[in-house]
């Protein structure tokens, strides 16, 4: 009876021998191209057995991810490096935010370079006309980090020798300068927030100094009336189409519970009668007696606050300077620099300190007065000091 030969399964790959010099050759369908043809990976042997090794470890490459990196061009090795070693490991709005960027931004330019053939001068040309067309530094620096990141997957992985993008600088970000409200801003922006219907979430804002969306976020269970603190656990993003998501907070230091005041309370309390649902700031009662939380919208609770700094005669600020307005007062108000630190939920205190230092007149004032105490008071002498003798002395 003549034996037949056993096919291999779909996926396993192929082993034949080359009839050109005896060699086995593992071979395994790794993608497709933009044509629908099949791209392939082979590995060689002297030996059937070595080809077969070789080949089931690129196949565990293969369902690993690791195997298809794209055909060598840019292009292709974002897109891998974007969907098999970012995606994963982000935020989904994080990754709709990288995608667009490289779509964007980094394959119309430089997509369709080989990564062998990018150069140094390629690249700056690339920060060059991106800076022409009116991008913003923080914008340019972020898309030059997602090029850098990729690159520096590809050498590790041996694809390339060195990153080209590590010997230039990445463009300078100026940090975007915070306004701060003083005592009589504050004031008189409260004056006119009591009135609105939100007035409790503009209190609140300055009391705690929450970020907008840990305040979106809260709930009523999240609202220790007893204890006077609130709990911050969440936070809402606006995820991919402008979608309002609700997420842990990114930092242990993030999770925290902020004491305050009396008049945050009472706000919080009035506002308590009037709601029906779980969420402390929904944006319809209706909705979220239904059963279905609402979240605000970002966009439409700054232009509610920009239109209660027109009204209070105040000039145009952005919501998270309200966070600003509470640390300056906080670090004005303590010396404990630690314990509004840990208030803020920043995971260093050394960010506190980098962002708010040059905020701290005053502390530099109590210094210096300090400092001119000590000095111009004489040093007393120790109590087992010998007393000077009187009279004359004889050498």
């Amino acid at each position: 009876m003549r034996k037949t030969k056993k096919r291999r399964g779909r996926g396993e790959g192929s082993i034949y021998q080359r009839e050109s010099d005896g060699r086995w050759v593992g071979s395994v369908v790794v993608g497709y191209n933009a044509e629908g043809k099949p791209r392939r990976k082979v590995v060689y042997g002297d030996t059937k057995e070595e080809a077969q090794r070789l080949l089931n470890e690129l196949l565990q490459k293969v369902q690993a991810g690791d195997a298809d990196r794209g055909d060598g061009l840019l292009s292709g090795k974002l897109d891998w490096w974007l969907n098999c070693n970012v995606k994963a490991r982000v935020d989904p709005a994080t990754y709709a935010l990288h995608k667009q960027r490289i779509e964007q931004y980094i394959l119309p330019k430089l997509g369709h370079y080989a990564i062998a053939a990018l150069s140094e001068y390629l690249i700056r040309n690339w920060y060059d006309e991106m800076e022409k067309e009116g991008r913003s530094p923080d914008l340019r620096n972020k898309c030059g980090q997602l090029l850098r990141r990729c690159l520096d997957k590809c050498v590790s992985d041996g694809d390339i020798k060195t990153n080209p993008t590590r010997k230039l600088c990445l463009p300078r970000v100026t940090a975007e300068e915070m306004h701060p409200l003083d005592t009589e801003q504050a004031r008189a922006f409260l004056a006119v927030a009591g009135r609105h219907r939100l007035a409790a979430l503009w209190l609140l804002a300055l009391d705690s100094g929450m970020r907008q969306g840990e305040i979106l976020a809260l709930t009523w269970a999240d609202v220790d009336f007893a204890n006077g603190v609130v709990s911050v656990t969440k936070s809402v993003r606006t995820g991919d189409k402008g979608a309002a998501r609700v997420k842990e907070v990114k930092t242990k230091a993030s999770r925290r519970r902020i004491r305050v005041t009396r008049q945050t309370l009472d706000a919080l309390a009035a506002r308590r009668k009037q709601s029906r649902g779980p969420l402390v700031f929904a944006t319809s009662a209706r909705a979220a007696h239904r059963g279905q939380p609402r979240y605000m919208n970002k966009a439409n609770l700054t232009k509610s606050f920009r239109l209660l700094l027109r009204k209070a005669g105040l000039p145009k600020l952005r919501f998270h300077d309200l966070r600003h307005t509470h640390a300056t007062f906080a670090l004005q108000a303590t010396k404990n620099i630690k314990a509004v630190s840990s208030r803020l939920g920043h995971a260093d205190v050394r960010v506190t300190l980098n962002t708010y230092a040059h905020y701290l007149p005053l502390m530099e004032e109590e210094y210096v007065s300090a400092m001119e105490t000590l000095l111009e008071t004489p040093p007393a002498p120790p109590a087992d000091a010998p007393q000077q003798e009187t009279g004359n002395v004889l050498d």
